[in-house]
């Protein structure tokens, strides 16, 4: 078997939030082909226990913890040297080194960046790979630009900065590199925008969902609610600003109207690590926030409609995925449903401004089932967003090179 080398700017398990998702499903499927050499960055504690869960996938290994307080700081002193935030915050020796021995020692030709925090390894490696491909996901730069929006003077300063400095690395991140990948058309056309000189190596290779959420019919998956509740559900990260953005906003300007109408219905946030301001949200009698949950499909399989309200979003939503795989009308935000095929049946159900979103909220409640199921609505998934037909196209990539 070749050997390749995958650098990931976050350990890719588990698999419980957006770019952990896609990482941990690409190193599956690399080590299917590949001898994989895996470099990693571990930014929460509790993770360093699934460093043997990777390396079931791998020959090799480097999973480092970070200093969050040392690499902000650093980020910060960025502004001297005019560096994006995002790069010098994963800047560390120990795994420039690991990098370097590890290629030099394999002779590794292949290696797969993912993120533009991760290429800087790759630029200053004292190794010269001769196929380097990077996998951005998203355009991290327009992320920034999107959190600037709307805040005071000296956060938009520094969101600006990010976003111009994020964006000229991201391009010569791309002119370096043999193969650039994101996650949707409309990403690689949004990068492209300004850098169409680069099309001939910008392509898009899209996620996928898993077949526990494809199958979720032939598994016994218990109601976690009460008997006759009738449920809205948000699933996704709770450390994430724009899943707290997306919460705190339904919350405030969408949830009281559909309460004027049904007084009992419930708001689930359910996902891993919430912050305290989506804790105190469940101060109220009608919101519960579960914290990390061992299964979220029966929270949307048993709801009445999943939501996603997002105002600050980036390429393919998995939340959105995993609602329509398992057959659940999604009540979404324009920015939730970029880059995802959109059933018929819930066309009507993609809206922005909040009264609008509410009155789509109540249309289902009216429904009255608690479970609507819908098959419309997962045969797109089943069609289009399969991870084993999706990334066998980073392996043609690898191969052809």
């Amino acid at each position: 078997m070749k050997d390749v080398m995958f650098l990931v700017h976050r350990i890719p398990y588990p698999p419980n939030k957006g770019d952990k998702i896609r990482s941990y499903n690409i190193l599956k499927k690399l080590s299917e082909t590949y001898n994989v050499h895996l470099g990693a960055f571990v930014d929460q504690e509790e993770d360093l226990k699934y460093k043997d869960k990777v390396g079931e996938f791998c020959a090799s290994y480097k999973i480092i913890k970070i200093n969050k307080i040392e690499s902000r700081i650093k980020s910060l002193l960025g502004v001297i040297n005019s560096k994006p935030f995002t790069k010098t915050y994963y800047e560390n020796k120990q795994l420039q080194d690991w990098v370097d021995s590890t290629a030099n020692t394999y002779k590794i030709k292949d290696v797969l960046v993912f993120s533009s925090s991760m290429a800087q390894f790759v630029e200053h490696s004292s190794h010269d790979f001769s196929n380097k491909l990077i996998d951005f996901v998203d355009v991290d730069s327009e992320k920034w630009k999107q959190y600037g929006e709307g805040k005071f003077s000296f956060q938009r300063f520094l969101y600006r900065r990010e976003y111009k400095l994020l964006n000229q690395y991201e391009r010569n991140i791309a002119k370096q590199f043999d193969i650039s990948i994101f996650v949707s058309e409309q990403e690689k056309n949004i990068f492209l925008k300004n850098n169409d000189d680069l099309s001939n190596k910008i392509i898009f290779i899209e996620n996928g969902v898993s077949e526990e959420f494809l199958y979720a019919e032939s598994h016994k998956l218990d109601n976690p609610y009460s008997k006759d509740e009738k449920v809205l559900v948000f699933t996704g990260a709770m450390d994430y600003r724009a899943n707290v953005d997306a919460v705190t906003w339904f919350v405030k300007d969408i949830l009281p109207k559909v309460l004027e109408l049904f007084p009992s219905v419930m708001f689930y946030i359910v996902g891993s690590n919430p912050v305290s301001e989506v804790k105190k949200l469940a101060s109220s009698p009608n919101i519960v926030v579960t914290g990390f949950v061992d299964d979220i499909r029966p929270y949307i399989y048993y709801s009445s409609a999943a939501i996603a309200p997002l105002r600050i979003a980036r390429g393919i939503q998995n939340k959105v995925l995993e609602a329509m795989a398992l057959g659940k009308s999604v009540v979404a935000t324009k920015a939730a449903m970029e880059g995802i095929i959109i059933p018929d049946s819930i066309s009507d159900f993609v809206v922005d401004e909040p009264r609008n979103f509410a009155d789509k909220v109540i249309n289902l409640l009216n429904k009255g089932d608690q479970v609507q199921y819908d098959s419309s609505i997962k045969n797109v998934v089943l069609e289009n967003y399969q991870w084993s037909t999706n990334l066998h196209k980073f392996i043609n990539i690898l191969e052809e090179a």
